[in-house]
């Protein structure tokens, strides 16, 4: 049954089983360090959008004390290792380019899955308000941009620090640990393309070469067959050489 199928089909399916296997591990491999993470800020100015027709008649208080508003960072972490990582301290750093005094954290949080148990995730008293540390039972690694571990800080006043994320080591591995970076990923989407279209090059010189092995095979066996035929007959060898000649395009007409 499957003598039946043309070889164009063969290449076409193998080409996209393979491609699809290379542009999913392969960049990982290439772009990936052993024990990876990177974390996404996002910087929510303003967090409280008071309509200006409300302006004088709405107020903000915390702790009856009136606030001009509050601001939100949310950070995505994604594990870009190639295993899960186990016991990972992460460690949140808030700080001001311009060297100016921090805002007071009023709020945070560290999301998980809805799987896990709550005590996957537990916070480490920091003394500085610059500083908030969790440590997590388990960090899988992430399914591109998606993830379930989330933090969540939110500030007094119009705008947020900046934040970076630190964390020690990992099974005696240091932790390399990046910002997201669209270009990054960009990158690795070219990579993606061309490995695949390698890939679909490489199986069709092969697929070539392997038909072309085949069509000499035919060849030879058809030549063979002929010589049986006309042994001992007396046909002279312009008579053998007109029937190979004949025997070939046969077997170039039948692998088209």
């Amino acid at each position: 049954m499957f003598n039946k199928i043309p070889k164009e089909i063969w290449i076409a399916s193998i080409s996209t089983l393979i491609g699809a296997l290379i542009s999913t591990y392969v960049p990982k491999l290439l772009t990936a360090d052993d024990v990876a993470l990177e974390f996404a800020p996002i910087y929510k100015e303003k967090f409280i959008n008071i309509p200006s027709l409300l302006d004088g008649r709405v107020e903000i208080r915390v702790d009856e004390e009136p606030q001009s508003n509050l601001s939100v960072i949310d950070v995505y972490l994604f594990n870009r290792s190639n295993k899960d990582l186990k016991e990972i301290p992460i460690t949140f750093e808030f700080y001001r380019e311009d060297g100016s005094l921090l805002p007071e954290v009023l709020g945070k949080n560290l999301s998980k899955p809805d799987t896990f148990p709550k005590d996957s995730i537990i916070e480490i008293p920091q003394q500085d308000n610059q500083f908030v540390r969790y440590k997590i039972s388990s960090l899988p690694v992430a399914d591109d941009y998606k993830t379930d571990f989330v933090a969540s800080f939110v500030f007094l006043g119009n705008s947020p620090p900046k934040v970076r994320v630190q964390s020690d080591y990992n099974d005696g591995k240091a932790i390399s640990i990046y910002k997201y970076d669209k270009d990054r990923r960009k990158r690795n989407q070219i990579i993606q393309i061309i490995l695949i279209v390698i890939t679909f090059i490489f199986l069709f010189l092969i697929g070539v070469i392997w038909d072309a092995r085949r069509n000499k095979e035919r060849f030879l066996n058809k030549l063979g067959s002929a010589a049986e035929t006309i042994e001992g007959t007396g046909v002279d060898k312009e008579k053998l050489r007109q029937i190979a000649v004949e025997s070939y395009q046969i077997a170039t007409k039948k692998t088209k």
